[in-house]
Formats: C-alpha cells, structure tokens, sequence
C-alpha cells in the first residue's frame, strides 16, 4: 500500500509577495447605474497584503500540510454616487449574499459616493499618504480582506440600488422612471449637460397636474400608465445620442426636434388609465389634405408612395433582457404576429439588446409594440406642402385624399418636416393604422431556483475504506478501491450496491 500513496515529501513553495491582478487600467470610464441593476466592481487601490503560514489536515490520526493563506485591504470602486444601497454580491459568479451580509463579515465599510464624502478612516490612520476622498463614487473599503490560498481577488460583482431607484410605478419596481431618467442623463451637473435644460421640452417630458384625473399625453404619463420602469448601467463609452435613441425605442416614444427643442412623442395611441394616471394621445387630425394643397408640377404626381417589402417587414421580435428574478441572466423575450407569418413566411429580426429592461413582462410588451410597428406600418409617403403649414412636425396626424393613388381622406403620421431653400415643406409620412401603437399586458411566470454556492467549503471526511476487490469486478485487473464519505452536510452522497453473480447485491 505504500508504494501506491506514498510520496516523496515536498517543501512548501515560496509565498506570494503581492496581490495577483490579471488586468490594470486608470482609464476605465466610472459606471452610472439608475434602477437597480449588477455590475462588476474595480479595484481602486490596494495595501497591506500579508501571507500567513496555516496547518491543514491532521484530523484523526492522518497527516497534516502547510500551506500560505493571505489577506489585503483594498478598496472596490463601485459605480458614480451617490447610491442608495449594495443589495446583493456574488462571488465568483456563483454564490449569491445579502449585501449587509457581505458587509458585516467582511468588516467592509460603504460609501455611497455622496460629493462631499471624506477619505476612508483605515486608509486615513494606516495609509495617510494615500488618503483619498473618491468623491462621486460609491465603493466598498475592505480591511484586510481574506483570499483563503489564492494572492488572487476573487471575481465580485454587486447588484446596487442607484441612482432614481424606486422611482418607477406599475409593476417595475425598483427600477426608474424613465422620465426622471432621461432628465437627469442630459442636465445632471456632474455627468450630463446642465445647458441642455432649455433645449428639452418638460411640458411633454413630464406628466401634467391633469395626469391623475382628466389625463395628458406626456412621456412621463405614458409610460407610467404602461408601468415601463428601465435599470440601465453604462459601463462604456458610449454616444449619448445613441444611449437616448435606444432608451426611446425601449418605451415606444419617438424623438421629434421642433424649434429648438426636443420633444417626447409616444407612438401609443389608444387612452390608457393604469396606476393612478390616465395617457390620452394626441391622435387629432390636423389638415385634410388634397390635391389643392401640395405643391407638385403637371406630370408629376403631388404624393409620392413608397410601399415597403415584405422581405422587410419583420413579424417575429426577440428582445434581449436582463432577468432580475434570475441573476439577471439574459434572456430572448419574443413576440410574433401569427396571421403575417402565415401569409409570407417567417421574418424574423436581429434581436434587439435591451439590458435596461429587468422585467420579462415589460420585455414582453416591448416585443409585441416593435413586431406590431415593423408588420404593418410600411408605406411611405412623400410630398410638399407651401408655408402656411409651417406648425406641422413629426407625429402630427393628417389624412391625404388623392384620387390616382386611391387615397380617400386617409390617415397618415408625418415623421420628417424640413424647409428647403424655397421654404417648401418636404414632408415624410407613414401609415397610421389606428390601435398598432397599443397592446395588452402579459402575464408572465417568474424565474425559479435558487442558486447553488460552488464554493462552500465541503469540509473533512471520514476515515476511507480501503480495499481490493473481488477480480471478477475489475475483470482480473488487480485494483485498490477507496470508499470515501464526509462529515458535513456539504458533501454529496450514494449508496453503493456490489455483486459478484449479476444476482445478489
């Protein structure tokens, strides 16, 4: 038996004299969350690593090693600030604690990243010559932080309750209002563009004193009344427009320049009371135009149609969200129009990253609003009108009666006005089909499971069962088996059945 599990006695190996970092960088743009949502903390500074000699083993009469465990005091940049709160932190992508938890065991202090917030007291007494404040960031300070027998950090990532948190209603709690969202983006004095305040329409971004009782037709309304609540978490560069246009889309709003301001102009189009608030749309007719009133030339028709390809109108949507009920694992939410599919086949898109949305239902709506749009709004129509329509603008409803293409006061929502150098209106517009821009709530089933901690420690084992077996088991191959069970409830378990005939056990 000893040839078999003895061994030649070997040295500890030298410990490890720094914290092992895979990657470094000053240059990492800070995080801004809002909502509620899970990112990866970085390391923002780092001291008093310490190795420590450690006896293992020995219980029960068996052998003992040494071997190196360390610690060091760091401290994990988080996100900007101020935050409300670190809810939960996975460790290693696996175990998931309660944030106070993690703070508790860890002797881990927070802060919130408040403007004003002054250095952290331990590396103020121990480190005075690194004493920062780190104001605007929220991080965690942890003193002498333990790596068990890795000089390595483990991977951490922390769900955080940011910026606006709880502020959306209808069923997204405890993500943003999106209106709420979308003005602080733009203005915020430490991360936005406070000059833009003028620049932006609040009397259609935000809900009016009629929002509660008669009603209004602001995005803050409508997507109150829709329950849309968003959790973003910009954690790359990132052209603010872009970031603007895909918040938008995600709640079914266009964005429309008129003078020099920019409105919010939802694409609902049916009334919606919900959640105390009443969205009714501005869905009024504002000329009847015809033949009389565009400007167009003999031999040439006065609208120009467009009719867009089929190959082209999509009629399956996936949207990609982030399941907060399932460790925000990402996910396709899909919504299909069955009648399109059946008639010219499937046309399915590209799916649409929306990582901002942490709800299947509000990813469910979402799906059906874009398959709607894509399926059925697909017409196009060009014309020009003389100046005295000058207070048209995107999203205004007008209807087009012209005999050679058919068009009998029919509906349509302009979606481009530009003024050429002859102060013509060029004037884009698309079809309208009344109650496309609306859709019903789905019910949807929450994730279940709880995740499983791969990295609890199993602990020690009872003494093993050594023996040979019987050769008609190993087909005459001389062997050495082990049973092996363990003490703890963390070890996993069988019984074990043998028979020397295929008859008895």
């Amino acid at each position: 038996m000893s040839a078999i599990f003895g061994r030649k006695k070997q040295g500890m190996k030298p410990a490890a004299t720094g914290l092992e970092l895979q990657t470094a960088s000053n240059a990492v743009p800070v995080p801004i969350v809002w909502g509620r949502g899970r990112l990866a903390p970085n390391i923002i500074w780092y001291n008093n690593f310490k190795s420590r000699k450690v006896k293992v083993g020995g219980g029960k009469g068996g052998p003992s090693q040494k071997q190196w465990e360390y610690s060091v005091s760091l401290i994990l940049g988080i996100c900007e600030g101020p935050i409300n709160d670190v809810n939960n932190v996975w460790k290693d992508l696996y175990y998931k604690e309660a944030g106070n938890s993690f703070k508790s065991a860890n002797s881990a202090v927070e802060l919130l990243g408040s403007y004003s917030q002054t250095p952290w007291s331990y590396v103020t007494t121990n480190f005075p010559d690194e004493a920062l404040s780190y104001r605007g960031i929220a991080y965690l300070g942890l003193p002498n932080y333990d790596l068990g027998t890795s000089p390595s950090m483990p991977q951490h990532s922390f769900e955080v309750n940011g910026l606006l948190y709880n502020t959306a209603v209808g069923g997204t709690e405890p993500d943003a209002d999106p209106a709420d969202l979308i003005w602080d983006f733009l203005t915020n004095e430490n991360y936005g563009t406070p000059y833009l305040q003028s620049a932006i329409s609040q009397s259609t971004l935000f809900s009016t004193v009629n929002a509660t009782t008669t009603g209004d037709n602001t995005y803050q309304t409508y997507c109150r009344a829709m329950g849309f609540g968003l959790s973003p978490e910009l954690t790359d560069t990132e052209e603010a427009s872009k970031i603007l246009e895909r918040w938008l889309m995600l709640t079914n709003t266009a964005p429309v320049w008129s003078g020099n301001q920019l409105k919010f102009m939802p694409y609902g189009d049916e009334t919606v009371s919900a959640n105390g608030v009443v969205y009714v749309p501005e869905v009024t007719v504002r000329y009847n135009l015809t033949v009389d009133d565009f400007i167009w030339s003999e031999g040439e028709d006065p609208v120009t149609y467009v009719r867009g390809d089929v190959q082209d109108a999509k009629n399956a949507f996936y949207v990609e969200v982030m399941d907060r009920d399932d460790e925000y694992s990402l996910k396709p939410v899909g919504a299909k129009d069955q009648a399109s599919i059946e008639e010219y086949g499937k046309r399915q898109n590209v799916d649409v990253k929306a990582h901002e949305i942490k709800t299947i239902g509000m990813g469910l709506t979402i799906a059906h609003l874009l398959v709607q749009r894509s399926a059925f709004v697909r017409n196009k129509y060009r014309f020009k009108l003389p100046q005295n329509f000058i207070l048209l603008e995107a999203m205004d409803v007008v209807t087009l009666t012209v005999e050679g293409l058919g068009l009998d006061a029919y509906r349509v929502r302009i979606t481009v006005v530009e003024e050429n150098d002859d102060g013509e209106l060029e004037i884009e517009a698309e079809d309208f089909p009344e109650g496309l821009g609306s859709t019903g709530n789905y019910l949807t089933q929450t994730s279940g499971g709880a995740p499983l901690n791969f990295n609890q420690a199993p602990g020690d084992t009872e003494a093993p069962i050594i023996f040979e077996p019987d050769g008609v088991l190993t087909n005459g191959v001389p062997q050495v088996w082990m049973g092996v069970t363990g003490l703890g409830a963390y070890w996993g378990g069988c019984e074990v059945w043998l028979s020397t005939d295929n008859t008895n056990y």
